[in-house]
């Protein structure tokens, strides 16, 4: 039997292995979390209506700081994935449960599909966290959820392009209600034209 070969490891290549494998888990997780904040402030700066620096500044600048505070954590006390998914979990909660209780407030024209985007959402990553073996060997909790999404994608897409005519129709001037303000597209057509009974509508008439 030929002798084994026995590769020679440097005391700087060992030392360094265990480093690699502590900071490992942040090349994947620590962007998800930058995601997961990000919607977070996006869902609640639109449902807000905030639109000056003044207005989200605070916000944003809070949600900077949990960010943080929750690597440094990591960081400190070592990588704990049930608090990092916890951590997750809340901010996805509240991102869509914010989407979800503005689309049903507001009229805006997409509110419709928003709606059942959120509430979608929201069934699926239920089944998604609570987990459950396949039923009749065939469908998982996983499985659900990647069942379940591209219809979401369809359905924030109808959003997103209701929402882009309703901003273009409007000339970016609507209240944080997104409804259109008097003398904007909400006196004309969908596409802005203005010929409707708003005094913007007017005054193309008489011209």
């Amino acid at each position: 039997m030929a002798p084994q070969e026995v590769s020679e490891v440097s005391p700087s290549q060992s030392s360094s292995a265990p480093c690699r494998a502590a900071y490992a888990p942040y090349a994947p997780y620590a962007p998800a979390n930058v995601l997961f904040f990000f919607s977070l402030f996006a869902s609640v700066t639109r449902a807000a209506g905030w639109r000056s620096p003044r207005q989200w500044g605070p916000f944003a600048a809070l949600c900077v700081a949990a960010l943080l505070a929750h690597w440094a954590h990591m960081f400190l006390h070592g990588y704990n994935f049930s608090l990092n998914i916890l951590v997750c979990i809340a901010a996805f909660v509240a991102t869509w449960t914010t989407l979800l209780y503005w689309a049903v407030r507001s009229r805006h024209p997409g509110r419709r599909a928003l709606a059942l985007c959120c509430g979608t959402l929201c069934l699926a990553g239920t089944a998604e966290v609570w987990d459950f073996p396949p039923a009749w060997g065939l469908l998982d909790a996983h499985a659900l959820w990647h069942c379940v999404t591209p219809g979401c994608v369809w359905l924030w897409y109808r959003f997103v392009e209701a929402d882009c005519v309703m901003w273009g129709g409007a000339g970016g001037d609507t209240n944080p209600g997104d409804e259109p303000r008097r003398g904007g597209a909400q006196g004309g057509h969908a596409d802005g034209s203005g010929h409707g009974r708003g005094p913007s509508g007017d005054r193309r008439k008489a011209s």
